[in-house]
This record gives C-alpha cells, structure tokens and sequence, in this order.
C-alpha cells in the first residue's frame, strides 16, 4: 500500500462531511504526499501524482471541489521542467486552491445575509460548513435564526450540523443560532413554519 491510500480510503469511507471540509482534508493529503516523496524521476513522480488525482476524485465522485483541485494541480505541472520546479508548483496551487476556497465560503455568507429577516427559521438537509458558517455569521449580526436540521437518513449527517450547534449554544455562546433535529419523514410537516432552506454543495 502507498503512503497515501490510507488517507484516501478515510476520505471515502466519510459519508457526513461536506464538500469544502473535503477539499480541505484532500490538500492535507497531497501536502503529506509531497512532503514523504523520495528522490525520484520527474515521470515518475508526475504517475505517481497523477494516481493519487485519481484516486482522491474515485473517492467522491460527487464533490466537484475534489476534481478542481486535482484538475489545477495536473494543469499546473504540464509543462514543469524539472522535479523541483514541479514540487514547488503543486504547493503554489494547492495554497492558491485553499485561499479562493475560503474566500468563495466568505462570499456566499455575505450574499446570503440579506436574504435573512431579522427572525428567521432555516431548514436544511445534510451537513454542509458552509451552511454552519452562513447561519453563524447571521447570529453575530444580531438576526435571531433557528436552524431546523433533518436528520439525513441513514447516516445521519444532518444531526451532526445540529450537536454542532447545540453544543455551542449550551456552552454559553449566545451569538451561536439556535437548532432543532428534525426526522427526515417530517421536514415537510415544518415546512409552513420556515422562511428559508439552505443547502450546501
């Protein structure tokens, strides 16, 4: 087994993160990649590379952050003369990747804002950070949300959202939205009460 499958394989297995928190997990391991790289041709470290791509895209398939990374890192590469330069490269892109992933998370909580009255009850489906990261910035601007969290059968991603922000609510931190796990069966029982859904990636 190569140093990286291991990785890979937990990135499989993880069925309640969501796609930002991947992609995020999906640099750890490249990084880790190319900081246990031994000295070796530039053909094949770039196989070796460009297997792991593959196999981080094979791990979900459905997570389109996933597949840009890969993509901007092999176009990155293409025309690296030497193994150094390629090194450096892949660091280059994956920093550059990391930086516009944060600031596309920090540009969907500023248009999302407005869309919130100054009382508002939010459904949502699934996990997603970035959904955790609108709702949150919304209670430090002083809107009141609640947060209604299906349960997201059957592994139950969606309750994690919810412990997430239940837990910050109990521990006193009051600009923390309050939040209510709901069975998936009865999303649609709430549905009168809500002024939003949300959903992430």
């Amino acid at each position: 087994m190569r140093s990286w499958e291991e990785a890979v394989e937990a990135i499989r297995r993880d069925t309640i993160a969501g796609a930002a928190e991947l992609a995020e997990r999906a640099v750890g391991v490249i990084h880790q990649w190319l900081d246990q790289q031994r000295s070796m041709s530039l053909t094949h470290w770039k196989q070796d590379l460009f297997d792991l791509g593959c196999a981080l895209v094979a791990a979900q398939p459905s997570m389109a952050p996933l597949f840009n990374l890969v993509n901007e890192v092999f176009l990155g590469i293409e025309t690296t003369p030497t193994l150094d330069e390629a090194r450096q490269q892949v660091r280059r892109t994956v920093q550059t990747f990391m930086h516009e992933l944060r600031g596309s998370q920090s540009r969907l909580v500023e248009a999302a804002l407005p869309l919130f009255s100054a009382e508002c009850r939010v459904l949502t489906f699934s996990y997603s950070s970035t959904v955790l990261e609108v709702v949150r910035a919304a209670r430090v601007r002083g809107i009141a949300v609640t947060v209604y969290c299906t349960e997201g059968r059957p592994v139950l991603e969606g309750r994690r959202l919810a412990q997430q922000l239940a837990a910050a609510w109990r521990s006193g931190l009051g600009s923390m939205p309050r939040s209510r796990s709901l069975h998936d069966r009865r999303r649609w029982h709430w549905s009168g009460r809500i002024a939003s859904l949300m959903l992430g990636s």
